[in-house]
């Protein structure tokens, strides 16, 4: 290979592999709540969205998006205690436009329904559970908000007569996991680098 060529195709090479891990690892998912039925009836058992709910990987900054047809369905966030019941007293958010997208911005219990009158019976309620972050990441670092909603308008109201819970601590088995992956990782792009150099200098 030629002197020129090496030169070029070096730096190439490691701006990839450096822009590649970086993706991987601040990549979020979006969940299509119910998968191909969207947010919608008949809900067939009545678990179908708890069901869904507990066969998914909800991280901190991933998105929900509620599918369903305006003015038949809506979507509320209610408190978990509420849920069972199907109460929505206490709901803090709302939304009506059939086209929902609820980022999961933190750690921790969320609870959901359709406001419809007899739907959240029917089976239109979910309650999912979100992973806290690996100790030591941005997000753990963060303080936490334990209000039920996103409050995409504004700041959440003040609850400091009550400091929030601190989130539960990540299984073992998923930062370990986590751990060894950023580690192999590291070793996948140092003996990249090392033998793109080797290959350079001759």
């Amino acid at each position: 290979m030629a002197q020129g060529e090496s030169s070029f195709t070096l730096p190439l090479l490691i701006v990839f592999c450096s822009g590649f891990l970086l993706s991987s690892s601040s990549a979020k998912t979006t969940h299509k709540v119910g998968g191909e039925q969207g947010w919608t009836l008949p809900v067939d058992p009545a678990t179908f969205y708890n069901d869904w709910a507990a066969n998914q990987t909800f991280a901190v900054d991933d998105d929900l998006l509620f599918l369903y047809e305006k003015g038949t369905q809506n979507v509320w966030v209610v408190t978990v205690d509420d849920l069972p019941s199907c109460q929505t007293s206490t709901s803090v958010e709302k939304y009506e436009d059939g086209n929902v997208t609820f980022n999961l911005y933190r750690s921790g219990d969320f609870a959901f329904l359709c406001q419809y009158a007899g739907h959240c019976d029917a089976g239109m309620k979910m309650k999912l559970t979100v992973q806290a972050p690996p100790p030591g990441s941005e997000e753990a670092s963060a303080p936490v908000d334990e209000s039920p909603t996103a409050y995409p308008g504004g700041e959440a109201p003040d609850r400091s007569e009550s400091p929030p819970e601190s989130p539960a601590p990540p299984d073992s088995n998923v930062g370990s996991a986590a751990s060894t992956l950023q580690s192999l990782s590291g070793l996948l792009v140092g003996s990249l680098f090392t033998s793109l150099v080797a290959v350079s200098i001759l």
